[in-house]
């Protein structure tokens, strides 16, 4: 079985696939859509077949755990968890453990995300500071459109992202606003290099 995250096929919307909703399945020969269209914590859930429906909301959830309630293409109820508490947090206050965002990336937030869509961030308290997990491009998105504030949440972090946090320190990251915007090749080049000689060299 071959899983991912889908931002090519023409099936999909243009907006799922830009803000990473939408996930592909191959398996046996056969391909099985599913976009998740989002409205807060919620998702309805279009598909062309509910063979994987479970697999791929499980897949999803691991990038994005704060959509609880899920549903049907019919608007029928499917599936819930249990719901994750958030609170707000001063952006500025929040440590980040990226050095680089892509333009690209950023710009497609502009363009794709709607005034009354709800930003979630995971972070972690880390040596009694609030650190990014993930979702470093929407909080500079929200940093850029001049929001003081944002939504979080607490969630699990890997042991390496203290390695991050003091290779971000050490290059003067210490928010949002410090972290460089790259053209997409060069954050490519730059974010995912970095990425693989560290996981190779560890």
């Amino acid at each position: 079985m071959n899983i991912y995250f889908d931002t090519e096929s023409s099936i999909y919307k243009e907006k799922n696939r830009k803000l990473k909703n939408c996930i592909t399945i191959n398996e046996n020969n056969q391909t099985y859509y599913y976009e998740f269209n989002i409205a807060n914590k919620k998702a309805l859930i279009t598909y062309n077949d509910d063979t994987y429906l479970d697999i791929a909301i499980d897949e999803y959830r691991k990038h994005n755990p704060i959509i609880s309630i899920f549903y049907n293409k019919d608007n029928s109820f499917y599936k819930a968890f249990d719901e994750i508490p958030t609170y707000k947090l001063p952006i500025s206050c929040i440590q980040p453990t990226k050095f680089f965002l892509s333009e690209e990336i950023l710009n497609n937030l502009e363009e794709y995300i709607d005034e009354d869509d709800q930003i979630y961030i995971p972070v972690a308290i880390i040596d009694e500071e609030y650190v990014c997990i993930d979702g470093h491009h929407r909080l500079m998105y929200l940093n850029r459109n001049y929001e003081k504030l944002v939504n979080v949440y607490l969630y699990k972090y890997p042991s390496y992202l203290n390695d991050f946090i003091y290779l971000a320190k050490e290059n003067n990251i210490k928010s949002i606003s410090n972290v460089k915007i790259l053209k997409d090749e060069e954050y490519k080049i730059h974010w995912n290099g970095f990425i693989n000689d560290y996981f190779e060299y560890k």
